[in-house]
Parts: structure tokens; sequence; C-alpha cells
């Protein structure tokens, strides 16, 4: 399996994406969209790197590694390592619809390996936000999300990224019960602790629809 400093979004910085409605970035690697099977063999990451977006050196990596990993795959269709390595190259690229079903067979195979179940985590949260960002399909973002917490369930930045996806669905109180407990396991994080104040004072400012009605024809 590949070595990697594996490392999820910041929780706060996701977090105040959605509360300030900010796109995520995760879809900036939009010209990914051709790297399925078959158009994923007919680029190179420096046909990305020149003509779509600039890659991460992760990205890179997995682009360069993915053809000759499928071709392996060919005459090796049960190698773990293989597998695993191909999963890896679709979470990096994005790919969270090719990269999640590898990671949970891996992971029903093996249920103890905490690494496939970090990585799963991270191909789910990616998925969340690439349905928040695309499609406003908001109601499978939080099955996602929900998953990913089955794996990694005190993870602050999973927490974090649950209460944007509640906060986009106007459930403010449970948003706010996921941020406090993103900020319970990430106490050091200062970012985390500002936009949980920011949305605890949004929560406790009058909105115009409670406002008290003004009776006909009296002014004030």
């Amino acid at each position: 399996m590949l070595e990697s400093d594996r490392g999820l979004k910041p929780a706060a910085l996701l977090t105040m994406m959605c509360l300030i409605g900010m796109p995520s970035g995760w879809a900036a690697t939009a010209g990914h969209e051709a790297l399925t099977e078959d158009a994923g063999e007919r680029l190179t990451s420096q046909d990305v790197r020149d003509e779509l977006v600039p890659l991460s050196e992760e990205q890179a990596e997995a682009l360069e590694r993915l053809p000759s990993v499928r071709e392996g795959l060919l005459t090796q269709p049960d190698d773990v390592d293989l597998r695993w390595t191909r999963a890896w190259c679709y979470t990096e690229l994005d790919e969270y619809d090719l990269a999640i079903p590898e990671f949970e067979r891996l992971l029903r195979e093996n249920p103890e390996d905490q690494e496939t179940a970090e990585w799963l985590a991270e191909a789910y949260q990616g998925k969340a936000f690439t349905l928040l960002d695309e499609d406003r399909q908001v109601d499978q973002a939080l099955l996602a999300i929900d998953r990913a917490l089955t794996l990694m369930p005190n993870d602050p930045m999973l927490l974090a990224t649950r209460a944007a996806v509640l906060l986009t669905l106007g459930q403010l109180d449970k948003a706010r019960a996921s941020l406090r407990q993103a900020y319970a396991q990430a106490p050091q994080d200062p970012a985390l602790r500002e936009e949980l104040q920011r949305l605890e004072a949004m929560m406790a400012s009058p909105s115009p629809s409670t406002s008290q009605p003004v009776a006909p024809g009296v002014s004030h």
C-alpha cells in the first residue's frame, strides 16, 4: 500500500465554507470527470496539468499510477495492494463513486484495517461535498457523511462536515450539536471555535420571520 500523509480537510474550513455559502473547492478538479475507466487511460498527469486544472502532488501521483495499476489487475484481479492502490487513486482524483465500493470490499475482507477505514471515511466525506457543490443532493450528502462517521465517530473533521450538511438542510439545532461535538474533539482549533460562536450568535439573533408583527394602521 502507498505511504501517504493522509489528512482530511480542516474541520473549521469545511464548516466555514458552508456557513458563508462558499463552494468547498472540492470541485476545483472539475476537469477530472473524464477520468473514468476508459478515459483515464487516455490522459496523463501532464495533459491534465497543462490543459485542464492544476493537480496536487497526490493527484499527479494517482494519475500516473492508475494505468499500471489497472494493467496489473488484469492478471491479478484479487491482489489486495493493487485494489487498494486503485481505490486510493480514485479518491485522490475525486472519483468517489469508484473508490467507495472498492474500499468497502477491502474493509469487509479485513475489518481491522484502520487505514482502509480512514480512507473510506475520507471518500465518503468527499462524496458528501461533491453532492453539495454540484447536485445539491443534500439528503444523499447526509447519508454519505453519516456512513463516514460510523467508521470514525469521533473525528472532528467529519463532525464539522456533518454540521455543514445539516446547516445546508436548515437543521440549525442539529448543526450546532455536531459543531459542538467537533469542537469538543479539537478544542485547540481556534477557527473551529470561532465558527461555533458564529453559528450560536446567528441562532441567537431574531430573524425577520420571528419578529413581532406590526398591527395594520400602526406605524413606528
